[in-house]
């Protein structure tokens, strides 16, 4: 109960109004600390059980209460909360669709392509340049240097987000490339009428991941619905790794940028060993590793699975040359097993709901035998 005492005083100290964050962005971190130094599984029942306690007293004291449907939160005197979302990525697109607040989305980036309705929704960003015809090659350059010089890969349109008046603006972290300049966003947040809160997803792991559905519910008010799906996708992930038992473990490599060619990073090296693999070319929660040939050809992966970021299965089709003239490529044991894969790098490179369809897909393809095969457009074999 002290802790809880402790987290009440930082809630007093920032304001009631910040209470969703508060709880989410605070509390969950010390609570998963507390659990570690305890030896206890940090995002398990010690964890959810506190939360639940906390969410306990705050209901307590009056300041918020379950709607009638237990679906949302609302202010305790019985107003519907209307909440308006702008989101930066696609990745926090998909998760407050995917948590019920589809609705609620009001500002969408221009790489926010899922699900097919959020074409309707006000853009507040603009490419600095355009890769629709480039190579993996010609893009990757262009982001070092637009990267260089702007310090972001988008341009926020300050009008178009004052015209969305957002409660919550979500943005992604710092990373190799920024989508958008942190203290543009800030600054831009700042002076908007009213001030909205602003949400940033930096997730490294899986266990990130899911947290960062949670987090996000709370500051939209979607407690409810986060919990539900991310004790889906938990149960998902678990079914994954039980299934996997027992499999003999192969060598997996993940391509996610073909030309230079750089390796899955962050949670994806953990998606292997969930799936049933051993990752020879990076480790969990770093940054993609850029690799040479002769280091693929090295480790002589028996898996191969290739899933870049904004690019869907038919262009990275088109883009495979890039591998397949290459000398050694047909004596790679992926190759010569049949067992190179393509995939939509969304469903493996987005830290969203969809990431556990990529996870459930790399399982297949590492133990066909245990896991059903996915949809063509989620992986899918290549063949010359």
């Amino acid at each position: 109960m002290e802790e809880i005492a402790g987290i009440l005083a930082i809630i007093f100290v920032i304001g009631v109004p910040s209470l969703a964050l508060a709880t989410h962005v605070v509390v969950r971190p010390l609570f998963r600390e507390y659990a570690k130094m305890k030896g206890l599984k940090a995002d398990k029942s010690e964890v959810e059980a506190r939360m639940a306690q906390l969410e306990d007293v705050v209901h307590d004291l009056g300041w918020w209460k379950p709607s009638d449907s237990a679906a949302s939160w609302r202010p305790a005197n019985g107003v519907p909360s209307l909440m308006r979302i702008t989101s930066l990525f696609p990745t926090a697109t998909e998760i407050a669709f995917a948590l019920g607040a589809g609705d609620d989305v009001v500002g969408i980036s221009h790489e926010c392509d899922y699900p097919p309705e959020i074409s309707e929704r006000k853009v507040v960003t603009k490419a600095r340049f355009d890769p629709s015809e480039m190579t993996s090659a010609e893009i990757y350059h262009e982001k070092v240097e637009t990267n260089r010089k702007f310090g972001s890969l988008f341009r926020l349109d300050e009008t178009a987000m004052w015209g969305c008046q957002a409660d919550v603006v979500i943005t992604q972290g710092p990373g190799d490339f920024s989508l958008v300049s942190l203290p543009g966003v800030r600054a831009i947040a700042e002076g908007l009428n009213p001030r909205p809160e602003l949400m940033i997803l930096y997730p490294r792991h899986l266990d990130d991941v899911l947290d960062d559905h949670n987090r996000v519910g709370f500051a939209i008010q979607r407690m409810s619905e986060a919990r539900e799906l991310v004790e889906g996708m938990r149960e998902r992930i678990e079914a994954v790794e039980a299934a996997a038992q027992g499999a003999r473990r192969r060598f997996v490599s993940f391509v996610q940028w073909l030309d230079p060619s750089f390796s899955g990073g962050y949670w994806i090296p953990q998606m292997i060993e969930v799936a049933g693999g051993v990752d020879p070319l990076n480790t969990s929660g770093l940054s993609p590793t850029r690799f040479h040939w002769a280091e693929l050809r090295h480790h002589n992966p028996e898996v191969l699975v290739i899933a870049c970021e904004d690019m869907d299965v038919e262009r990275l089709r088109s883009e495979m040359h890039v591998f397949s003239e290459r000398p050694g490529w047909w004596e790679l044991s992926a190759k010569r097993g049949d067992r190179v894969f393509l995939g939509d790098g969304a469903y493996f490179t987005r830290a969203g709901p969809r990431l556990i369809d990529g996870l459930e897909a790399l399982a297949w393809a590492i133990n066909p035998d245990r896991f059903p095969e996915p949809r063509p457009e989620v992986l899918q074999r290549f063949g010359d």
